[in-house]
């Protein structure tokens, strides 16, 4: 049975087992330059539409280093903070308020392995994963990442109502 035509929201109802298979886009964030902020884009998109069913990262910062980070999707890599500000937020209500996605701070000594199951359905216009990384004080070094897959477009034929 063909549902590509359904909304996210109905495809979303769908069994998990209907989903396509689900993979990891990963993106980077390394800055060794005290108070500066660099940002970093995945080398894959996103499919369109997606389901993110996990978010998370992984922060490794010594006992002088801290920062700040931001993620987003985005066509594009940002390469100033109101470009970061414009891109789309998936995560809008986890960290602290910041124009554009909040942003999450790591503490001095932190070693963090953060994982929030989402099971969210989005349109991302295939854009990438891309993040802000703001430099404190000495090094910071964090992984975000997301699981995605694409929506079900079809179903078993033992799922159509309309078979008998």
């Amino acid at each position: 049975m063909d549902v590509s035509g359904w909304t996210i929201a109905q495809r979303m109802e769908l069994p998990d087992w209907c989903f396509p298979t689900r993979y990891l886009i990963g993106c980077y964030g390394w800055n060794n330059v005290a108070a500066s902020i660099n940002w970093e884009i995945s080398n894959v998109t996103l499919p369109d539409p997606a389901c993110i069913w996990d978010f998370g990262y992984v922060a490794l910062v010594d006992d002088v280093s801290s920062c700040d980070f931001r993620v987003g999707l985005n066509d594009v890599v940002p390469t100033t903070v109101p470009e970061m500000n414009d891109v789309q937020d998936f995560v809008p209500n986890y960290g602290y308020n910041q124009a554009g996605p909040n942003a999450v701070r790591i503490m001095p000594g932190s070693k963090q392995a953060v994982n929030f199951h989402l099971r969210l359905g989005l349109v991302t216009g295939g854009k990438y994963l891309v993040i802000e990384n703001h430099n404190l004080a000495g090094t910071s070094r964090f992984q975000v990442y997301v699981l995605v897959s694409g929506l079900p477009t079809q179903l078993p034929a033992h799922m159509d109502p309309n078979t008998v």
